[in-house]
C-alpha cells in the first residue's frame, strides 16, 4: 500500500496557526551510554484519554550499573488530575520499568494536560536518553445527547479511507447509510455505522482484490461518525476512531477528523478562532450537501508513524453527505493537464489543460496558481477575487500564462443552470520556463545574495553570518509582472557550496513581490542534492502557506517574514525541505538560517564602492534582524551533531567576507 505525495506533522504539535501541515522536528542523535537512569525516546510525547479510562504506562531505562535500586522522580501534576509513584524501583539485572500514571476518566475535566515528569535532584542521569519527558494529554469533549432523529438515509461518499490518501484506493466509494440530528442540539449530526457493513460491500465490488478482515470493518454496525455544522458555514468533524482500517496489522486504528478540529482540540482554539485562523480547514452545508475542501480531513494510525498525522482528501473537494431526499446532480469536473506552450518570440509560456464534466453542469470557470494546493484558488474564483476564464462547457480546453519554473495548478470550478458554485476538479504539474522565456524577463544587473538557504542552513556555525559568504548573481524582472524577480544561477556555481554539487547552471530562484505585502517564495528546487539531504528545496513562510492552499488574508499575521524595502529584500527565518532521509518527515518546513537577504541592482551599482555601501547600510537591517528574529532556534533545521555546521568546507573552498 502505497501513499499519496502528501505531507506529515508533528501529531499534537501546533507549532503554526491553522493546520500545522509544517513539521518542526528536532533530530534526537543518541550519545554515549554513560552510566545513569534514563527516559527512552520511545515514550509517547501525546496521549488520548477516554472518559472509562485509568491510566497509561511511561518507561523509564537505565544504564551502566544493573543492581537493585529506587530512583526517585518528579512531575507537575495538579491535584485531583493525575498521579503516579513518587519512585520507580528496578530489580537487579532489569534495564527497563514501567510507571503507571493515573487519572480518572470519569471526573478529569475536558481540555489539554501539558504534563512534565522528571528525575528528582541529585539522581544520576544517562545521556543516552531524555533528562525528561513532556507528555500533551487530551480529555475529549464528551459528546451528551439526550435523543437522536433519524433524517433517513442520505448518500456517503467516504473521504477517509479511499478519498485518495493511498494511490492504490484511487476512487472514492459512495453508499447509503442513515443520518440522524440530535434532538437537543440542532445541526449536531451523527452517521450511523458509516463504516459497517454497507462500507464493506461498496468496498469489496470497488476493489475486489483488497479484501477487509472482519477486525478492519464495522461488522456489528454498532459506530457513529459525529459531525458539527451548528454553524453550517464553518462545519468540522471532532476527532473520532472510524472502527475501520485497511491494514490493521501494519496501519492499525484509524483516528479521523477535519482541520478545523485539530485546531480546536489539539491547537486550545476555539471553533470561531480556528474558523478565523484557517478557513480551508472547515466545510460547509448547503441545500443538504455537505462538502468539505481538499486537504480538510486529516487520519491519524495507532501503529503507522503513529505522531503524524495525514490529509486524507489531498487533492479535491468531496460532497460527503448528500441529505435524504436531496439531489445533488454530477457537476463533478476531472482535469488533465497536456502540457505547456512556449512563445519563442515572446517568452511566455502557458500551462494548457482540459477536463470532462458532469452531465448537471451549465457553466465553468477556470484559474491558475503558483503553488500545489487549489483551495485558495477555487475559494478566489467562487468568491470573485480572482479574475478567472469562462470555459466552453463543450470546449473545454485552457491555455493559460505562466512566467516562473515550479509547481502549478490548474482549477476548473463548475456552476449550475442558476450560476451557483457547485464543485471544482484541478490538476497540479511542474513548468519549466528558462530555456525560451528570456524575452519575458528584463535584466536589472547583477545582485548580490546572502544565502540563508543553503549557507544559513548547511554550512555556517552559530553565531556567523551568511552575508560573510554573500556573492553576486544575474537579477531580472519579469515583463509582465511588475515585482516578480528572478536571480539566475542562485545556487550555482557562484554560491560558495556550488562545487560540492552537480546543480545545473540554469537553476534559479524566484522572488514574487508584486504585492509587497505578502512576498512570497513558493517552494522550489534549488537543484542542489547532498548525501542524506536529497534535493532541497527553498522557500518562505509566506509561500509555504500559499503552496498549501491558503490566501493573503487567512496567513497567519506572524508569518509575514519578507520585506522589500530601500532596494533590500530580508527573509526572516527562510525555510526549506528536501527529499532524503535527513529530512525525517520528508515533506514539511524546517528553519533553516536566521535570515536571507538580496541587494537588488540600481542605478550607479556598477561600482564596487557603490555596491559595498548599499550593503552597508542595509547591514543594520540584518543586524537588527538576527537581534530580534520573531523565531527561536525551536524551528531550526533538524541537522547532525550538534546542530550546526551540517557540512563542512575545506580552507580553500571558504570564501573571505565582502567588503561592508
Amino acid at each position: 500500500m502505497k501513499f499519496n505525495n502528501i505531507y506529515s506533522v508533528l501529531f499534537g504539535a501546533a507549532v503554526m496557526a491553522g493546520f500545522a501541515s509544517c513539521t518542526d522536528e528536532v533530530d534526537y542523535t543518541p550519545a554515549e551510554q554513560t552510566p545513569g537512569v534514563y527516559f527512552p525516546v520511545a515514550n509517547v510525547s501525546t496521549v488520548k484519554l477516554a472518559e472509562d479510562g485509568s491510566s497509561f504506562d511511561i518507561t523509564v531505562g537505565r544504564a551502566g550499573s544493573l543492581a537493585a535500586e529506587t530512583v526517585a522522580l518528579t512531575n507537575n501534576f495538579e491535584e485531583g488530575t493525575f498521579s503516579m509513584p513518587a519512585s520507580v524501583a528496578f530489580a537487579e539485572g532489569e534495564e527497563f520499568a514501567d510507571v503507571v500514571i493515573s487519572y480518572d476518566g470519569a471526573t478529569l475535566a475536558p481540555g489539554q494536560y501539558k504534563l512534565e515528569i522528571g528525575f528528582a535532584e541529585g539522581v544520576s542521569v544517562s545521556q543516552f536518553g531524555y533528562d525528561h519527558l513532556e507528555i500533551t494529554a487530551t480529555m475529549p469533549e464528551p459528546v451528551v445527547v439526550l435523543d437522536w432523529n433519524d433524517l433517513g438515509e442520505c448518500t456517503y461518499t467516504d473521504p477517509f479511507i479511499t478519498g485518495g490518501m493511498f494511490t492504490d484506493l484511487p476512487n472514492a466509494i459512495s453508499y447509503k447509510v442513515h443520518l440522524e440530528e440530535s434532538g437537543d442540539t440542532p445541526g449536531l449530526y451523527r452517521l450511523v455505522a458509516p463504516y459497517g457493513t454497507a462500507f464493506y460491500s461498496e468496498f469489496s465490488a470497488v476493489y475486489p482484490g483488497f479484501e477487509l478482515y472482519d477486525n478492519e470493518y464495522d461488522k456489528d454496525n454498532s459506530g457513529y461518525l459525529y459531525i458539527n455544522a451548528t454553524n453550517p458555514s464553518a462545519v468540522y468533524i471532532q476527532p473520532q476512531t472510524l472502527g475501520a482500517t485497511i491494514d490493521a496489522t501494519n496501519f492499525g486504528e484509524i483516528l479521523a477528523m477535519s482541520d478545523g478540529a485539530y485546531d480546536i482540540y489539539y491547537g486550545g482554539m476555539t471553533p470561531e478562532e480556528a474558523y478565523e485562523s484557517n478557513p480551508a480547514g472547515f466545510g460547509v452545508l448547503k441545500n443538504g450537501v455537505l462538502t468539505m475542501p481538499a486537504k480538510s480531513l486529516l487520519v491519524n494510525f495507532s501503529v503507522y508513524n503513529p505522531t503524524s498525522i495525514y490529509y486524507a482528501n489531498s487533492s479535491k473537494d468531496i460532497k460527503m453527505i448528500v441529505f435524504p431526499g436531496v439531489q445533488a446532480g454530477d457537476y463533478s469536473a476531472e482535469v488533465e493537464f497536456m502540457g505547456q506552450f512556449n512563445n519563442v518570440s515572446t517568452g511566455v509560456v502557458s500551462a494548457v489543460a482540459t477536463a470532462e464534466f458532469g452531465e448537471d453542469v451549465a457553466a465553468v470557470k477556470a484559474g491558475i496558481v503558483n503553488a500545489s494546493s487549489a483551495t485558495s484558488l477555487v475559494a478566489a474564483i467562487k468568491s470573485g477575487d480572482y479574475e478567472a476564464v469562462d470555459v466552453d462547457v463543450k470546449d473545454p480546453v485552457v491555455s493559460l500564462p505562466v512566467y516562473t519554473s515550479g509547481t502549478y495548478t490548474i482549477a476548473y470550478v463548475t456552476y449550475d443552470s442558476k450560476g451557483e458554485a457547485q464543485d471544482a476538479g484541478s490538476a497540479s504539474f511542474e513548468i519549466e520556463v528558462f530555456a525560451n522565456d528570456d524575452a519575458a524577463w528584463t535584466d536589472l544587473g547583477s545582485a548580490t545574495v546572502a544565502d540563508g538557504w543553503l549557507i544559513g542552513g548547511l554550512y555556517i556555525d552559530e553565531g556567523e553570518d551568511p552575508a560573510d559568504y554573500a556573492y553576486t548573481v544575474q537579477a531580472q524582472e519579469s515583463v509582465n509582472v511588475p515585482g516578480l524577480y528572478r536571480f539566475k544561477n542562485v545556487w550555482g556555481s557562484s554560491n560558495p557550496l556550488g562545487s560540492m554539487t552537480t546543480t545545473p547552471e540554469n537553476t534559479c530562484l524566484y522572488v514574487d513581490a508584486s504585492d509587497p505585502e505578502c512576498i512570497t517564495i513558493v517552494p522550489q528546487s534549488t537543484g542542489w542534492t547532498y548525501g542524506n539531504f536529497g534535493t532541497i528545496y527553498a522557500f518562505n513562510w509566506e509561500g509555504y502557506y500559499i503552496d498549501n492552499g491558503y490566501s493573503k488574508a487567512t496567513i497567519p499575521a506572524n508569518r509575514f517574514t519578507t520585506t522589500l524595502e530601500d532596494g533590500l529584500i530580508t527573509v526572516e527565518s527562510p525555510l526549506m525541505c528536501g527529499t532524503g532521509p535527513a529530512f525525517s518527515s520528508g515533506w514539511g518546513a524546517y528553519g533553516a538560517g536566521d535570515y536571507a537577504a538580496i541587494l537588488l541592482p540600481e542605478v550607479g551599482d556598477d561600482a564596487p564602492a557603490a555596491m559595498a555601501a548599499r550593503f552597508n547600510k542595509a547591514a543594520g537591517k540584518i543586524s537588527s534582524l538576527k537581534q530580534n528574529r520573531r523565531f527561536t532556534s525551536a524551528f531550526k533545521l533538524a541537522r547532525y551533531t550538534n546542530g550546526r555546521g551540517a557540512i563542512s568546507l575545506s580552507a580553500d573552498q571558504r570564501p573571505g567576507s565582502i567588503v561592508k
